[in-house]
């Protein structure tokens, strides 16, 4: 499984402002034939997206085909990578070695939080 964090999208794409630096690419069988699906974070209306990076336009919204959340994200991305390879492989996760979870966030999940108690 890939753990996906918001953190990881935290830099801005000099070259795409408005946009994350971190692209998370979903199985190239989920997007079919000319198509290739990723997953990043829109700055400028604070929402992650799947997108089509391969559209003749990606960083525009005519390229998305889903946004929300990062967990409404997350589940899309898995119902799409399982519709076409059987499974999904990303679940929502902080790797504190290299992010700090922040206090908004570790009240929502109080759960991941004693999981990090114990490391």
């Amino acid at each position: 499984m890939v753990d996906i964090c918001e953190h990881r999208y935290e830099a801005e794409d000099p070259q795409h402002p408005g946009y994350s630096m971190t692209e998370t690419d979903l199985f190239p069988a989920v997007g079919g034939t000319g198509h290739a699906y990723s997953i990043r974070e829109n700055k400028n209306v604070d929402v992650f997206e799947i997108f089509d990076y391969e559209h003749s336009l990606p960083y525009t919204e005519e390229s998305v085909i889903f946004q929300g959340s990062i967990h409404d994200v997350i589940e899309e991305a898995n119902r799409l990578e399982e519709r076409a390879v059987g499974w999904g492989s990303f679940e929502y996760g902080h790797d504190p070695s290299l992010y700090s979870c922040p206090e908004d966030v570790a009240r929502e999940f109080p759960e991941l939080m004693s999981d990090l108690d114990h490391l």
